[in-house]
């Protein structure tokens, strides 16, 4: 089994959307799914357009409904586009009413608000879709224990490392990047740090990396029979395997 782990800003980019699609992902887990909320929102959208290709699908959320009925219908349209309505204009037709609308053309704005007993009808229509669990409901989690290695770079890295900052620095303030290329350029310095570079054409060049030695020292201080290790990068992952 495979797992990818993302952030919703990467879901406003077109590539990844693009790389996300040919995945073909069974099931797709949204966390936070109240970030979701805005219906025309791009990332929205893409989500959307991913959720129709999964089998299985999950939102998790403390707060669907932030500012009101209205934020639920995007998070609903992930897992069921055909349960609350399958558009975000018909949803507003049938479930509230535009306070406004009598009001001027010169000076007119819409007031959508929920029709009487809306809430309910539409709390009606997703019950069999929604689990609730309390605090008082949950296991004590044991208390979460924050500690940072400091770990320094063998020196060809560091030099490597240091020159691309540098260049990257100079260019920068030049105006010579736009946002993706600075965001390219800055992942090329994720890599460095995590003691590898990929190069333009795919090939990975790897260097002395002190934190898997570091990481290797660790795990021996632990009694734990279950670890569960974060990294960023599937060369990292590799690495620490072998």
């Amino acid at each position: 089994m495979w797992i990818d782990v993302t952030n919703k800003d990467a879901l406003g980019y077109e590539d990844f959307l693009a790389a996300c699609m040919m995945a073909g992902y069974e099931y797709i887990i949204l966390d936070e799914s109240h970030q979701f909320k805005k219906y025309n929102a791009k990332r929205t959208k893409n989500i959307h357009k991913l959720a129709d290709r999964a089998k299985w699908k999950t939102i998790l959320t403390g707060t669907p409904m932030p500012n009101g009925l209205e934020d639920i219908w995007a998070q609903i349209r992930f897992l069921d586009k055909h349960r609350l309505c399958e558009s975000y204009r018909q949803f507003l037709r049938k479930f509230f009413e535009d306070k406004n609308q009598y009001m001027p053309k010169h000076c007119y704005f819409p007031n959508w608000v929920p029709k009487r007993g809306a809430h309910k009808k539409v709390m009606d229509l997703i019950r069999d879709m929604i689990a609730v669990a309390r605090k008082d409901e949950v296991l004590d989690l044991p208390p979460f224990i924050k500690q940072e290695l400091i770990v320094e770079m063998p020196a060809q890295l560091e030099k490597h490392y240091y020159d691309m900052e540098d260049h990257f620095v100079i260019e920068l303030a030049e105006g010579k990047y736009g946002v993706d290329l600075a965001i390219l350029k800055l992942l090329k310095l994720q890599q460095l740090a995590n003691g590898f570079i990929a190069t333009d054409d795919g090939v990975i060049q790897k260097f002395k990396n002190n934190k898997t030695v570091a990481l290797g020292e660790l795990l021996q201080t632990l009694d734990d029979d279950q670890i569960v290790i974060w990294t960023n990068f599937i060369t990292t992952i590799d690495d620490i395997t072998h």
